[in-house]
């Protein structure tokens, strides 16, 4: 890291530690959720602090003391025959009696589970085990119903749980403790607790049964004690006994077992404050409009992006902000309906994030404008402004497409336009004709944009003249001269009369590494067919000017605002001056922007450890108009959400996102899924994009919508790709085997990698990823990626594969997250080159592979060096990959640091055209380890650092060769010395070795207990990787 990148961020950690941000990565901003539309209740989980809550998000509280509910909101009871008794009770002066036809229900939104974790837990002693009873539902209270759950006991004293996901009972889960677990007239303690995709079942504080949910929505908000079934089953199902301090929360209160509670729960609440922010919600696969609702508006209206109507009252869907998102109770097709699957964007209103703003209009026009204030605390650099008690279109405006104002509409085609607006500021945004109506009622979204360290910012130098070498274009800069060109000021262009601009900067004795542009540019499709090339001088003396570049090969077709506009070059050696020499003969410029680098104060996002992570970003890019890989777009980070709009053409708004398809791979039907602000037509294809470790680009593509060649500008705002560092293995990795039900690999997180096998029979493993989409790579073989048609990560928790499965099928599943696990995408350029890997940790591990080459997996081992690579399909001992033989330059000889890795010429990591993907692991204190040991030829302890074992091992031994083995503790690391291996290597079944290549457990990592020459032979040189029990 140099000197200066540091020094920026330690002035940018200060500052944001100064101002509060507690914000260290997006997924606290923004989140994308996707879900099915249950024609019912819903939630949308985005884990963002939107609306006003109680810290211990209870729902209900039935004290026992009286049959009224005691929780924040006083519910209201519905009583039918239940008494307080006096005599029998856990807490308190009363515990609620049930005497076999008795119920007592409350039917509020705030009940709705729909996808959040929950818990409900209550004292229960039942009178008799004679016949099998229930307790409780969540459900319909007059049937059996869909998304419902309900607990009750058999005879033979299991405590029994049940959740349903569609009519009738078909398609429920179930399970039961073991026999015994209560008996009659004893108080147990019930606990029911959802953490992601598990339902578990807790008596007395310890775990007795588990459910994997996936996602099942639990859409219904009446809550009914002393019966399971409803009154369907009459007073069949209902129980005789006693419940005390009945209490639901909208969270996981439990994760483990635990000591059961030994007095009543607290009666007192903490109150919470929500941030505030917005939801977009559009149904997928359905014609029907966006739905937009905001904390500032209210939950009970909504607006609709592609429509120019005033906000209609919607206190029919039941909205309501909370302090996890928003929920609606709903069947409404727009957002809910059961046969449509449905997207959600929540954005949370933060200071130099986001911000919205109502206002009244004045009727000031555009030379009287009005001046909003805002909280956004820097520059608004996109505004979103709609009128809401009348007709009006959605005006977006920005400065970041040519540094002058502009204005779109998010609501129609039309191509952008400059307004008369005045420069929005740090404090106020400027409004005026339609945008302040006299009287009209207006609500404003305001973006953000964050700069990166490798951004540059730009001032413009067109209708300024320059008499004074002192006049400034930045504080920092001082511009000191320009000559030999002559400014024509009379108008907005500047004409050049002679071949050359010199542009001096007093740079001092400053050695630091600065980036400068010089950037002309034409404007609206003006064309400029005189260019052929320019070339750029420096020095610290201007009378012996040094060339640092030529740029040649521009034919009389080539525009300024194409390919070669945004010339940018670096001074390694603090050159006082520049000069741009041009042949441009008869050209007219309309634009010569000057830029320098960011500024300490510019870098300050206020967001991340240091203050200086770039969450938001909005700014323009040109066209490439060709096919193939050639059209990469640098923005300075990953994106997971991009909003797209060609600003000279009539063209659609286009969103495209990671929960989504990013694209489909080259011959297969359809493209990336793109949903358009400006219509209601359902998702489609329009482009195939794809994202970057620093950006976002276009496979074979040339569409006009997003990636038009000549003088075509694309406005974006872009939001960083997720990497929150987990605090346990649980958030970042899963192991699932086939479900009967979608996703069929289920998982407590969003899944960005997999492998998958079939580990009881001979099969291929497949390897998936979100970044590429709808194929796979086989790991044993080096066969190219292959087409996966029914593949798909579009899943809260878990990957699809429709056409994949059999014996014992598996898939481990890995999170992206900061300091753990990284998927990278490039394309090959023959030459050596760095990558970012966005672990803020330098990688330990990396798996390379070309996607399209019939070439082997290669593995960079930190515990091997530099010099030195494994084949994962492959038996050979660990081979030199340094420049200098063997697979010659792997990794240019080059260690991993915190930020990149470096990939040599090699065809294996760098064939030019050829498109790779990489995946970067790192040791991760109590989740995850990659490391080495020493053979013994007995039994070895390898700590970790965990705390309950490991959950997942591979071994490989590395200077002698022999299999990649895998094991896990959903298929057994036991201490039985016969538990079942697989080899990453090859496609054989599963297999035990009577203990020759067995592991063991070890409460801080794992043992190796087998003997055998790939896991434990005396001297030899082991790798390994481990990921924790969480």
């Amino acid at each position: 890291m140099s000197t200066k990148k540091k020094l920026l961020q330690a002035a940018a950690g200060t500052a944001a530690a100064a101002s509060g941000s507690s914000i260290n990565d997006v997924e606290s901003l923004f989140h994308t959720f996707v879900y099915d539309g249950s024609g019912l209740g819903q939630t949308i989980n985005a884990n963002l602090n939107l609306g006003n809550d109680t810290e211990e998000k209870v729902s209900v509280l039935l004290t026992g003391n009286n049959t009224s509910d005691s929780g924040p909101n006083s519910l209201t009871t519905s009583v039918s025959g239940v008494t307080v008794d006096t005599s029998t009770k856990k807490f308190g002066t009363g515990s609620l009696r049930f005497d076999g036809s008795a119920t007592l229900s409350v039917d509020d939104e705030s009940i709705l589970l729909g996808y959040r974790d929950f818990t409900i837990e209550y004292w229960l002693r039942i009178d008799s085990l004679a016949t099998l009873k229930g307790i409780m539902n969540i459900g319909n209270p007059s049937d059996y119903t869909d998304y419902s759950v309900g607990m009750y006991f058999t005879t033979s004293g299991e405590i029994g749980v049940q959740a349903r996901n569609s009519p009738n009972n078909s398609g429920g889960r179930s399970a039961n403790t073991a026999a015994s677990t209560i008996a009659a007239n004893t108080w147990y303690h019930i606990a029911l607790v959802r953490q992601d995709t598990d339902l578990t079942l807790y008596v007395d504080g310890t775990s007795k049964a588990t459910i994997n949910l996936y996602d099942n929505c639990f859409g219904f908000k009446q809550l009914e004690l002393g019966t399971h079934w409803g009154t369907s089953g009459g007073d069949d199902y209902r129980f005789t006994g006693y419940i005390d301090d009945f209490r639901l929360s909208r969270k996981a209160v439990y994760t483990g077992n635990f000591t059961a509670p030994s007095s009543a729960h607290s009666t007192s609440f903490t109150s919470t404050t929500g941030d505030g922010g917005l939801v977009w919600i559009k149904a997928r696969n359905k014609t029907d409009g966006h739905s937009l609702i905001d904390t500032v508006r209210g939950a009970d209206y909504e607006l609709i992006p592609n429509d120019a109507g005033a906000q209609s009252g919607v206190s029919q869907k039941n909205y309501s902000f909370n302090s996890n998102g928003l929920q609606m109770y709903t069947a409404d097709g727009q957002v809910n309906n059961s046969s449509y699957q449905h997207v959600a964007w929540s954005f949370l209103k933060k200071e130099k994030f986001m911000d919205i703003i109502s206002y009244s209009g004045n009727g000031g026009s555009s030379a009287n404008e009005q001046a909003v204030s805002h909280n956004l605390g820097v520059k608004p650099a996109l505004v979103i402004i709609k009128r809401t008690d009348a007709s009006g279109d959605w005006w977006v405006l920005t400065d970041k497409i040519d540094g002058s104002n502009d204005y779109g509409k998010l609501n129609e085609q039309n191509a952008f336009a400059n307004t008369s607006n005045n420069a929005p500021s740090s404090t106020a945004f400027n409004v005026g004709g339609v945008l302040n109506t006299n009287g009209g009622s207006y609500i404003a979204y305001l973006f953000a944009h964050h700069f990166s360290a490798s951004d540059d910012t730009q001032t413009s130098l067109v209708g300024k003249t320059f008499t004074d070498e002192n006049s400034n274009i930045d504080s920092s800069y001082p511009l000191s001269k320009i000559n030999n060109g002559t400014l024509d000021t009379s108008n907005s262009d500047m004409a050049y009369t002679s071949g050359v601009l010199d542009v001096s900067w007093d740079m001092g004795s400053a050695t630091v590494v600065n980036t400068y542009y010089i950037a002309p540019q034409s404007q609206s499709g003006t064309v400029y067919n005189q260019v052929q090339g320019f070339t750029a001088y420096g020095s610290n003396d201007n009378s012996n000017w040094t060339s640092i570049q030529t740029v040649t090969g521009m034919s009389n077709t080539d525009y300024y605002a194409g390919k070669y506009s945004r010339f940018k070059f670096t001074n390694t050696t603090a050159y006082r001056y520049y000069r741009l020499e041009t042949d441009h003969s008869g050209a007219s410029i309309s634009e010569l922007n000057v830029g320098v680098a960011p500024s300490t104060d510019e870098l300050q996002s206020g967001f991340g450890e240091n203050g200086d992570t770039p969450m938001i970003k909005v700014g323009w890019y040109q066209g490439g108009g060709s096919s193939g890989d050639s059209q990469q777009i640098d923005i300075g980070m990953k994106p997971q959400w991009l909003l797209i709009k060609n600003v000279y053409n009539t063209t659609d708004w286009h969103i495209f996102d990671m929960m989504r398809i990013w694209r489909k791979p080259v011959g297969q039907s359809g493209d990336s899924h793109s949903i358009k602000t400006n219509t209601n037509v359902s998702e489609a294809g329009i482009a195939r994009i794809y994202p970057t470790s620093e950006g976002f680009g276009f496979e074979q593509e040339t569409n006009t919508q997003v990636n038009a060649g000549g003088d075509n500008r694309f406005l974006y705002m872009a939001i960083r790709f997720p990497m929150k560092q987990p605090t346990s293995s649980r958030e970042v990795f899963s192991i699932s085997d086939l479900k009967g039900y979608e996703p069929f690999f289920s998982a407590n997180h969003k899944v960005d990698m997999a492998l998958a096998k079939q580990a009881g029979a001979t099969a291929s493993w497949r390897n998936y990823a979100r970044i590429f989409g709808e194929k796979y790579l086989p790991l044993e073989a080096d066969s190219p990626e292959g087409a996966a048609s029914e593949a798909g990560f579009d899943f809260m928790h878990g990957h699809i594969d429709q056409n994949y499965g059999g014996t014992q099928s598996h898939s481990w599943m890995w999170k992206a997250a900061e300091g753990f696990f990284n998927e990278i995408s490039w394309t090959g350029s023959g030459a050596v080159r760095t990558l970012k890997h966005h672990l803020n940790k330098t990688p330990e591990m990396i798996w390379v592979r070309g996607r399209s080459l019939t070439e082997d997996w290669t593995c960079y081992f930190a515990a091997l060096g530099n010099t030195k690579y494994l084949q994962i399909n492959g038996t050979g001992a660990a081979g030199n990959s340094g420049t200098g033989g063997g697979q010659a330059n792997l990794w240019n000889n080059t260690t991993p640091t915190d930020t990149v890795f470096t990939v040599g010429t090699h065809g294996r990591v760098n064939t030019s055209g050829e498109k790779y993907v990489a995946y970067a692991f790192t040791s991760l204190d109590g989740v995850a380890k990659c490391g080495s040991y020493t053979g013994t030829g007995s039994t070895i302890n390898v700590d970790c650092g965990f705390s309950n074992g490991a959950k997942y091992v591979f071994i490989r031994n590395a200077y002698h060769g022999g299999a990649w083995l895998q094991w896990d503790s959903t298929r057994g690391i036991s201490t039985a010395n016969n538990d079942p291996y697989l080899t990453l290597n090859t496609t054989s079944a599963q297999s035990t070795d009577a203990g020759a290549r067995d592991i063991g457990p070890y409460s801080s990592g794992f043992s190796v207990t087998g003997t055998d020459s790939d896991i434990n032979t005396n001297g030899n040189t082991y790798v390994f990787y481990a990921i924790a029990e969480p």
